[in-house]
């Protein structure tokens, strides 16, 4: 074998001191010769018989190869190993890009309004991540699906896998949605008080975690907060909620400028503190920014319609044509009519 061949060249000696002419004949007639001379047995050799140097010559060559074979079987071990690792790794990989691309594809659909396609995507994306149990990064993308689910507690523990599995994400991702899954199960209860104030501490948690996180948060504080105003008469109490209310959330609004959300909620603030001026700006930004679902983006313009009426009213003509544009531009059948208004009212 040419194995065998190599290896005994490099363990031959080579200097014409060592082994003189005597020595270089010696040598090629191991390696062998035309007519065959010189060409040692294996079973002379392990019988011991003799001890030319041709002799150990041999045996050094037959132990250099026991000592190859399981070298190269070694060898071979490892590499399948390795092998294995790289192409579990590479499936791990696909699979996580197929989960990413479920929850990404949810957030498109909640762009769109189709909230039920959404949920959809979002149950395939906690699904598909609970398979990848070993990936941080499968966690989170769990946990953020768990939370457009409103799976709070769910969310919670997906959340505290990803940042224990050193993903590198601060606590309040995990903490936040610990209360506000505590805050569904008080507002449950019709404790909305408590609620409130556990969702107003989730979002001073969430200020770390995703916007997501935090713009679902800021909803649920918002909603229950003006749902406390209901049973308020005109009083420095219902002012003082207010005002605190408008403050925080133009705060939210100046730190994220882009969030159709936030804007709605900003604009559902002004309307309660009478501001129609305000409020009619803000409700017609948040519907050009986009808004999380059917139901917000209604309710939001039930509140620009509300708010323009208002105006009117108070002689304030000049937004018959700001009212007149911006109904053209989303294709309403009139200044005061949007498209759904004659349809059956969305599924909560």
């Amino acid at each position: 074998m040419k194995w065998q061949r190599s290896s005994r060249q490099r363990d031959l000696p080579t200097s014409s001191r060592e082994i003189g002419n005597g020595g270089r004949q010696e040598r090629a007639g191991l390696l062998g010769s035309a007519e065959g001379h010189g060409t040692l047995s294996p079973l002379r050799v392990a019988q011991g018989s003799g001890s030319t140097l041709q002799e150990r010559e041999a045996r050094r060559t037959l132990s250099r190869a026991a000592e190859l074979q399981p070298q190269g079987l070694w060898l071979g071990r490892v590499g399948a190993v390795l092998l294995a690792a790289v192409l579990s790794c590479a499936c791990a990989t696909h699979r996580l890009e197929q989960v990413k691309e479920h929850y990404l594809r949810g957030i498109e659909l909640v762009d769109r309004m189709d909230r039920a396609a959404a949920a959809a995507e979002f149950k395939l994306a906690q699904s598909e991540a609970a398979k990848l149990s070993g990936h941080p990064q499968a966690w989170l993308i769990k946990g953020e699906a768990e939370v457009e689910l409103g799976l709070f507690e769910e969310a919670r523990r997906s959340f505290a896998r990803a940042r224990e599995s050193g993903i590198g994400i601060d606590a309040g991702w995990e903490q936040a949605a610990h209360l506000l899954g505590m805050a569904a199960v008080y507002e449950e209860m019709e404790m909305d008080s408590v609620a409130a104030a556990l969702c107003e501490t989730a979002l001073e948690k969430a200020k770390k975690a995703g916007p997501d996180l935090f713009e679902v948060a800021a909803a649920r504080w918002v909603d229950l907060t003006l749902g406390q105003l209901s049973g308020e008469d005109e009083s420095k109490t219902r002012t003082k909620i207010l005002d605190g209310l408008d403050k925080k959330v133009r705060s939210m609004v100046g730190d994220t400028p882009t969030s159709g959300t936030l804007r709605y909620l900003l604009s559902q603030v002004e309307l309660h503190l009478e501001h129609y001026e305000e409020g009619w700006n803000q409700a017609v930004m948040a519907r050009e920014l986009g808004l999380r679902s059917e139901e917000i983006l209604r309710d939001n313009d039930e509140s620009l319609i509300f708010s323009y009426r208002q105006l009117k009213e108070k002689g304030q003509f000049e937004y018959d044509e700001r009212q007149a544009a911006w109904a053209a531009r989303w294709g309403w059948p009139a200044p005061a009519q949007a498209p759904w208004m004659d349809e059956k009212e969305p599924a909560p």
